[in-house]
């Protein structure tokens, strides 16, 4: 350990290193000492000598005490430790798709005050079709840290890098941080927006039933650009070439485009953007959505044939007394096809129990060893039991470990909150069953028009339902239903395979009476999809709504399984584009350590085009076929197949710009502050030495000849 003495300019002068400060204290006195008491020797003598003149005694003195000063400070130079501090930028210039010559000869301008550009600057470059003097190209961005080493400040120019590209850079730096919280400073030169819609969400997999809702914001040109028209007509265009609706939009404004598919398969749907006054054609996309058959009929009951759909959920309903809430969803349900089975308690050991649409079970089976709460068995062939709050908390704890053990095991459970849950809601039964926090609130009744927040569903009537005078105490779980000022009003949470909800709407049957065209059996529809068990013991989780799939580029398949299979694989099949024929990838599934559950795989798509996701035995082959469009194969299926369609790079242009420019500002506005490399390196003492023998040997001369 050392200790600072003195700082000047870029020296810095320490004591030497791994001496003590009382030593270093000490050595210091006796060299103090040893200068004063030396140069009052030589002046004395000096001024003593018996037959010199005054004036040149002076200036011998004078003389011999500089030299002795002189060299006292390079015997201090010799001994103490000292060190030159440098300062150097490093700094590199990224030039990414998006990038124009203009942009390039005004990046000096744009760039943040006291940057010289020029200084210290390597220049690289994603574009093989833009010539960039100096520039190296490089094919990813990921080479740059291997390519420059360590760098103090990095100006990417253009579109900017993806979210996926800048977790591969930072990966591939050591001493460079994280996207989140990057150690170099980082500046981003955006390029200028290109026309077209930004922000854009759909559902990517439907059922029959389901509402597609797509959500965008317009991203207008910029003002230098030729597309700076005022407004647009956006339209969106139906399979069949038909226009299912049109809105009027401007620069930055948000929009809601909705249809309703009613055939299965995979289809396009077309986005125009055009000029509203010249009904030009301004821009172009393909809304690409694969639709399946629906396993719960979403269909009034005048509709229902007398055969029964196949593949509905199985409904049972617990209550504690008999209500016109559960007489009606059971009423729908078994309209549907389901089979219902409804336990109703009428007395304090007294339980009623009818069956819909299924054949009554033995007499005893159904009351076994005295325990009236259905049994682990029976749980196990139900998808979804309602429940309500007073019901809830009259169960003993056997019969809500029971119950707990199915939810985990995929049950749906659904929870008609009342004001019993609230007023004896526990810890215990809170954290058993994943229960979100609910409050009592006079003040919560009110009635409401219904929101659907994640955009499956759309509701069919302005009527409006009555909410219970409870609220939702924080912010965990899935809101499955909302009012329009975001209350929500039934919210979902996970456990294990299965899932926990509770409603506050304690009437939903008004909507039944009053023949709201539909939208109580939409209604229940929508929260059985979202709430039931998935009765196939393996399947491919959707899309996220904002994901778009491109060619060559990382995408992302998640299998959830309750037992992953021996002897199965998975692969991804598509349309080769160059021979025409069905192709095959085999897909290296890992499982999530916090979702034990939960199953993914990284691909590559090579081809645009439809892509099939399946998961087959090992002795299964794929036919290969030259066809336009994938059928099935007959492999033996263990999981249904799900289908995803891939962009080519050069679609979507202003979301994927939009993408990038969101990512690249976000790390730009999280990364450190400027700073420089500094560092010390020990001076040479070679010159302080040979001054200082150098003196020592002028002080003895001067002494003896003068």
């Amino acid at each position: 350990m050392s200790w600072q003495l003195a700082h000047i300019g870029p020296y810095t002068v320490n004591t030497p290193a791994g001496m003590p400060l009382v030593l270093c204290m000490l050595l210091g006195a006796i060299l103090l000492l040893a200068w004063v008491f030396s140069s009052l020797f030589m002046l004395k003598k000096t001024l003593k000598a018996p037959s010199e003149k005054s004036l040149f005694k002076g200036a011998r003195a004078t003389l011999l005490l500089s030299i002795n000063t002189l060299a006292f400070i390079f015997l201090l130079g010799v001994l103490l430790d000292i060190t030159s501090t440098s300062t150097q930028t490093i700094r590199a210039v990224l030039v990414t798709k998006g990038t124009t010559p203009e942009l390039l000869d005004t990046l000096k301008n744009q760039a943040p005050p006291n940057v010289n550009i020029d200084a210290n600057t390597s220049w690289f470059t994603m574009l093989s079709d833009l010539p960039v003097e100096h520039a190296k190209y490089l094919p990813s961005a990921s080479l740059l840290p291997q390519t420059i080493g360590d760098l103090n400040e990095l100006i990417v120019v253009g579109d900017g890098l993806s979210s996926a590209q800048w977790q591969s850079l930072f990966s591939a730096a050591k001493n460079w941080g994280s996207a989140s919280q990057s150690k170099i400073a980082i500046t981003f030169v955006p390029s200028n927006k290109a026309l077209g819609i930004g922000e854009l969400t759909w559902q990517k997999q439907l059922t029959i039933g389901d509402s597609l809702s797509i959500r965008g914001t317009l991203q207008g040109a910029d003002k230098q650009g030729q597309d700076a028209a005022e407004s647009y007509l956006l339209q969106l265009i139906s399979p069949s070439g038909d226009v299912e609706q049109t809105q009027t939009i401007k620069d930055g404004q948000s929009f809601t485009l909705r249809a309703l598919p009613k055939v299965a398969g995979q289809w396009h749907y077309q986005l125009r953007l055009r000029d509203k006054h010249t009904q030009a054609l301004m821009a172009e996309n393909e809304i690409a959505l694969s639709i399946s058959q629906n396993s719960l009929p979403n269909m009034a009951p005048s509709d229902v044939s007398n055969q029964l759909p196949l593949n509905t959920p199985s409904i049972a309903i617990w209550q504690s007394s008999p209500s016109f809430e559960t007489k009606h969803i059971k009423q729908w349900a078994s309209e549907t096809g389901s089979p219902v089975t409804v336990v109703s308690q009428i007395s304090q050991d007294a339980y009623q129990r009818q069956y819909v649409n299924q054949p009554k079970p033995d007499t005893g089976t159904a009351n076994q060893n005295g325990d009236p709460f259905y049994q682990s068995s029976a749980l196990d062939n139900i998808d979804l039991l309602f429940i309500d709050g007073r019901g809830l908390i009259r169960l003993s704890s056997s019969q809500r470990a029971r119950l707990r053990q199915a939810v985990a095991n995929g049950l749906g459970l659904l929870v008609l909150a009342d004001g019993a849950l609230v007023a004896n809601q526990n810890a215990a039964l809170t954290e058993a069953l994943h229960l979100p926090l609910l409050r009592e609130d006079k003040q919560a009744i009110d009635a409401f028009s219904i929101v659907y927040p994640n955009a499956s569903a759309q509701s069919s009537t302005d009527a409006t339902l009555a909410a219970s005078a409870i609220r939702f105490d924080g912010n965990e779980g899935d809101t499955l239903l909302a009012a329009p000022n975001g209350r929500p009003l039934v919210k979902r949470h996970l456990l294990g395979l299965g899932y926990v909800a509770v409603t506050l709407l304690p009437r939903t049957y008004e909507w039944k009476l009053n023949q709201t065209n539909g939208a109580y059996e939409q209604l229940w529809h929508y929260l059985v999809q979202q709430v039931a068990r998935n009765t196939q013991d393996d399947f491919w989780l959707k899309e996220q709504n904002n994901q778009l799939t491109f060619t060559n580029k990382q995408s992302q398949a998640c299998l959830r399984t309750s037992k992953l299979r021996q002897g199965a694989h998975w692969v991804i099949e598509y349309i080769d584009e160059q021979s025409g024929e069905i192709a095959q990838q085999p897909l290296m599934l890992n499982q999530r350590p916090e979702q034990p559950n939960i199953w993914c795989a990284h691909y590559w798509p090579p081809s645009p085009g439809w892509l099939r996701l399946s998961l087959k035995n090992e002795q299964g082959n794929v036919n290969v076929q030259k066809d336009s469009s994938l059928k099935t194969s007959e492999a033996s299926l263990l999981a249904p197949e799900q289908y995803r369609y891939v962009y080519p790079t050069t679609g979507w242009l202003a979301q994927l710009q939009a993408f990038k420019h969101n990512a690249s500002k976000s790390v730009a506005a999280l990364s450190s502050a400027r700073h420089v490399d500094s560092s010390e390196l020990p001076i040479n003492k070679g010159l302080f030495f040979g001054c200082l023998v150098f003196l020592l040997s002028l002080l003895w001369i001067v002494r003896r000849l003068l």
